[in-house]
């Protein structure tokens, strides 16, 4: 039997290889990209070599580890057995992460982020994403033929490997540490010099580490450039509401029936996709320039029930704090149950939204692969509920409704659009090739929507509640359809993504359209003088009152996992909670890029307020702020 050779060296080549697998991966990321100047084309190449480094280290520390180990081991034949697995695995693992983030940033413009790891790590986060049974197989399929081939090639190259000599690996771990010093030197130079857009240059590639210097620069005299904006301070105990609610009982409590639909943008409600909810809307109140608080579920439904930025959502989770609106049914006896056709578990709103809602009236129905199931299951069992309720109590019912989620499902008596693509498998959809097809899916599932909420407002009618039922109706955010260039949601601030339908029935308010600029932060403020509540909303929410008064807003904000966007009729300025110069500002309307630093100059006292009302609802030593 042929000898083997020593399986280091062979995995050191492996791993420069893999590296050479990285590098073309990742230059897709700045191809498109349009440096403004030779620094940042400097930037960003050394950004690409450190990044790709970076991503393929787990490969070479595996080699340099079965090189310690053949060293040092009597039965190496034993060594290069395990380390020839331990080496696919890594190598499948990098592999993995690398499709999936090269797949994410195709279908949705964000790479691996902290919202990717929560998602990961939170129960019911993988189940949310609603990947067909065709996705999971392709992705299993292609991760179990990744790591065959790489072992199987480790296997059959291991007697052609030769070796590496020292001297060369010394020039090379030379050259490694000059990229590294070369890029964080470079970002931490921009980040003295206020160069923006050499910073923002650095989001090009997943998983890029920012190194700054601004701390050792004051010490030896250099004085860093002025942040464009300030962090948000996070600092403080919540204190929500800011004062004591009071509440002068109506003689009749109104009934509340608060229905949000997944992924519902703005121009689904026509008299042809959604028949029963225009009819609703002509004879109610319909806002017609309704904003969401955030382009995905987690703040879409934060902001609409607690009227209070994004940012504060990790306070409220920290203290598993219910909203006012929830406080004030408590008081007055409500006969209280939840319903959703995805999980309370993700986003955590078993631990926000609906945490003092006990839990056997918390009723979620997402095993059926089938979302429309589901849809048809909760309106059954709401109907149900409030069929077999205590008639002595006021009712509130929610339901989200799941079916407008890509994959878009529907039964096919829904199908108004022809023709519609087939079930999607995301890690092999191309959207730019079969967008129609996926807009058709997306209408028809809006259309099967529609009919559920037909049924329960049928139901409203027929049993008399209707007349004191207050009715709510909106999405948690938009979806884009490729309008700028991506699709779903949580890429942008693009009205696609946030501007969707808002119709309430308040019993005693005559059906009007409203055209002023609302957002969900002004659902609650408005609702709850219906119920007695008398303090002025400052005391317990950001939002207004949009339908007894006309407020005139220069701005909204709108929210997601790392940032804010301020959303004006001119400009949309995406700004981190970190502050400093990584903003983003467009145009409305075509979304094209503008100079941050003449916005941020031309806003400055509106931002001002912006980030005094991201701590209104914080203590700091027992005080407001």
């Amino acid at each position: 039997m042929r000898a083997e050779h020593p399986l280091a060296p062979l995995l050191w080549r492996a791993s420069v290889f893999g590296l050479a697998i990285v590098l073309l991966a990742l230059a897709q990321f700045a191809i498109a990209w349009r440096p403004a100047s030779a620094l940042e084309a400097i930037f960003v190449l050394f950004a690409w070599l450190d990044q790709a480094l970076l991503i393929a280290a787990p490969l070479f520390v595996v080699a340099a580890l079965t090189g310690y180990l053949e060293r040092r081991a009597k039965r190496r034949a034993t060594v290069a057995r395990t380390m020839r697995v331990v080496f696919a695995v890594v190598a499948t693992l990098v592999a993995a992460a690398l499709l999936a983030d090269m797949r994410i940033h195709e279908l949705y413009g964000f790479h691996i982020n902290g919202f990717v790891w929560n998602l990961i790590t939170t129960p019911g986060g993988i189940a949310s994403l609603e990947a067909s049974r065709a996705t999971w197989l392709t992705v299993t399929v292609a991760i179990a033929a990744i790591f065959a081939v790489v072992l199987g090639l480790l296997t059959w190259l291991q007697r052609r490997a030769v070796s590496v000599r020292k001297r060369r690996r010394l020039r090379i771990a030379l050259a490694v540490l000059a990229i590294v010093l070369f890029d964080k030197g470079l970002y931490g130079y921009a980040d003295l010099s206020g160069n923006g857009q050499m910073l923002r240059a650095s989001g090009l590639f997943p998983f890029y580490q920012p190194v700054t210097f601004r701390s050792a620069a004051k010490r030896i005299g250099i004085q860093p450039a002025p942040a464009l904006i300030g962090s948000i301070s996070q600092r403080g105990t919540l204190a929500y509401p800011r004062e004591p609610i009071e509440i002068v009982p109506p003689p009749t409590p109104p009934n509340v029936l608060w229905l949000a639909v997944e992924s519902m943008r703005f121009d689904l409600l026509t008299e042809t996709t959604m028949p029963r909810l225009w009819a609703f809307a002509a004879e109610n109140l319909h806002f017609r320039h309704h904003l969401s608080g955030g382009n995905r579920t987690r703040m879409g439904m934060f902001t609409m029930f607690y009227s209070l930025h994004g940012p504060y959502w990790s306070h409220v989770l920290e203290q598993q704090r219910g909203p006012v609106f929830f406080d004030v049914l408590g008081r007055l006896g409500y006969d209280i149950e939840v319903f959703t056709s995805a999980k309370f578990s993700y986003p955590e709103f078993d631990r926000t939204i609906f945490v003092d809602v006990p839990s056997e009236r918390r009723h979620e129905y997402s095993e059926d692969e089938v979302f429309w199931h589901r849809d048809v299951h909760n309106v059954d069992a709401i109907i149900a509920s409030l069929e077999g309720r205590d008639t002595a109590k006021p009712f509130m019912r929610f339901l989200f409704f799941e079916s407008t989620h890509a994959p878009y499902q529907f039964p096919e008596a829904d199908a108004i659009a022809k023709p519609y693509g087939d079930a999607m498998n995301y890690a092999l959809m191309n959207p730019e090739r079969d967008i129609e097809l996926i807009r058709n899916r997306y209408v028809n599932a809006a259309h099967f929507v529609d009919s559920q909420i037909g049924r329960l407002l049928d139901f409203l009618e027929s049993e008399g509640l209707m007349q004191n039922t207050i009715v709510v109706v909106t999405g948690d955010h938009g979806e884009e359809l490729l309008e700028h260039g991506r699709w779903g949601h949580g890429s942008a601030f693009v009205d696609e993504q946030i501007h969707v339908p808002l119709v309430m029935r308040i019993p005693g308010q005559a059906a009007r359209v409203i055209d002023t600029v609302t957002s969900h932060l002004d659902i609650v403020p408005t609702l709850l003088p219906a119920f007695g509540v008398t303090n002025p909303p400052a005391d317990y929410a950001l939002g207004l009152d949009v339908v007894r008064t006309v407020p005139e807003r220069t701005r909204v904000i709108a929210s997601e996992w790392s940032g804010f966007a301020y959303i004006s009729k001119e400009f949309v300025a995406t700004i981190p909670l970190s502050g400093g110069f990584d903003a983003d500002v467009h145009r409305q309307g075509d979304y094209t890029p503008v100079p941050a630093l003449p916005f941020f100059q031309s806003h400055a006292d509106e931002l001002a307020e912006v980030m005094q009302e991201m701590s209104l609802f914080l203590t700091k030593d027992g005080t407001a702020h």
